[in-house]
């Protein structure tokens, strides 16, 4: 099998600000070319969403941009995982969520705080974007349209209408289906 060589081009821009703007992308950001439209910010990832990107192409795109040093990877520390993962419980999200989504959140959260920069998460899944708008951290997306509304979850019997705050696939009280509903919402 022969192999082939991908040249990947990028054009940097002029002077990086003083104070660069950071942008958190998650695999669908790669996916959907966000290191392209992005590429005026410093953008991070977690090593999760290296694993998550199969294609030759998306890859030669990462490799290229982290040789360049516009994409850099870094692992949250733990207490900014379990904070993700405690407000995705909250909203309703938590089992809409792979462990990757809360590493990626998790950075967002802790870039935010720690750098006191313009940090934006950049995703598409709704899931991630409404557990990051309750987590104060702001976000973007590629090929959607963002959420204009913060939401929290719950879960509905479908037979005896009783409410869970928690997943729960069976009722606890009569044993049926629940089904995912809407509790409350509130603008962004």
């Amino acid at each position: 099998m022969e192999s082939s060589t991908i040249f990947v081009f990028v054009e940097r821009g002029g002077s990086r600000p003083k104070e660069p703007c950071i942008a958190v992308l998650d695999a669908t950001a790669v996916l959907c070319g966000g290191l392209e439209v992005l590429r005026e910010k410093l953008c991070y990832t977690v090593p999760e969403v290296l694993e998550e990107v199969k294609t030759t192409r998306h890859r030669a795109h990462l490799e290229a941009f982290m040789d360049l040093g516009l994409l850099k990877v870094s692992t949250p520390p733990g207490s900014y995982v379990n904070r993700a993962l405690e407000a995705a419980k909250r909203t309703g999200d938590y089992e809409r969520l792979s462990k990757t989504d809360l590493q990626v959140i998790a950075l967002a959260l802790q870039l935010s705080e720690e750098r006191g920069e313009s940090v934006e998460l950049v995703s598409d899944d709704y899931a991630v974007q409404n557990v990051a708008s309750h987590l104060g951290v702001k976000y973007r997306s590629l090929k959607v349209r963002p959420i204009k509304l913060r939401v929290k979850w719950a879960y509905k019997c479908t037979a005896c209408g009783s409410i869970q705050q928690e997943y729960v696939e069976v009722c606890p009280i009569c044993g049926h289906k629940m089904r995912r509903v809407s509790l409350r919402r509130e603008e962004v």
